[in-house]
């Protein structure tokens, strides 16, 4: 487990700073994860998510594999493949080159956009998210990565989930109707 961007900022000493870096509908849920990981019941939580590093390194059936929430070379990077596609573009590709120079794998989070991208035996996978994915499908999406003797596969799976229940909560919590219209919407 790694730690994103939110849990970051959610958990630091600089929260009403570093909060500025995002948007009032963002600041407005920051501001409530936060209050309800502080009550006395949720401060395990709140000191597990402080804990978590923004990437790691791991070895897994002796082969290397890079876990960031960002990118191995940022940790609140972006790396927008082209989940439309087939093929990123040439910057893209380069970066994507240089990073398997060291791991067989590379998982990247951050953009909630779901892909694999396989190239010389070795893939790079972003596996969108359970909650907010922002490519179009609204459905909660996670990866799988298997290993075998012929090699590395990985794919991603979708599920769908009862959206409007996660929106009637948002609502009772008086959270912006925009993340519940994100959450249908995919985007």
């Amino acid at each position: 487990m790694i730690q994103g961007n939110h849990d970051e900022v959610t958990t630091s000493k600089e929260f009403s700073k570093k909060i500025n870096w995002f948007n009032e509908i963002a600041v407005k849920s920051l501001k409530w994860t936060r209050n309800k990981l502080l009550e006395s019941d949720n401060c395990t939580q709140y000191e597990y998510l402080k804990s978590l590093k923004p990437q790691m390194e791991v070895k897994f059936n002796n082969r290397l594999i890079m876990v960031s929430h960002g990118t191995p070379d940022e940790n609140w990077g972006y790396f927008l493949f082209p989940f439309w596609r087939k093929e990123p573009e040439p910057e893209q590709k380069s970066k994507i080159l240089s990073w398997i120079k060291k791991w067989e794998i590379v998982i990247l989070g951050h953009t909630h956009q779901a892909f694999v991208y396989k190239t010389r035996g070795k893939v790079v996978i972003n596996p969108g998210s359970v909650g907010q994915p922002r490519d179009g499908d609204a459905r909660a999406s996670y990866g799988v990565v298997e290993f075998s003797k012929s090699g590395i596969e990985a794919k991603i799976i979708r599920l769908k989930y009862d959206v409007k229940k996660t929106c009637d909560a948002i609502f009772r919590e008086e959270l912006d109707d925009y993340l519940c219209q994100r959450l249908i919407s995919g985007v």
